[in-house]
């Protein structure tokens, strides 16, 4: 029997932003509930409004790879695993 090769699991796309809008309380619970998950905000454009990712835990590798941000970024005291 060939074992089956498991998929990746990835936050990204409209259901990463829509989490990163509910705040980091609820963010980090979903961290805390996914660890070792990929979250990618590859190519997203945060526009007219701050990115703030302060105190935000990335349970896995975080990919912010060709995102553009409009205005400010925040990541102070962010914890990435």
């Amino acid at each position: 029997m060939a074992d089956k090769k498991s998929k990746k699991v990835v936050l990204e796309g409209e259901v990463a932003l829509a989490l990163l809008r509910e705040g980091k309380d609820a963010w980090n619970k979903w961290a805390e509930d996914n660890p070792g998950v990929k979250v990618s905000f590859r190519d997203i454009e945060f526009k007219d409004e701050e990115a703030t990712f302060e105190g935000f835990v990335f349970p896995g590798e975080a990919d912010f790879n060709d995102a553009t941000f409009s205005g400010e970024a925040t990541f102070r005291h962010a914890t990435f695993n």
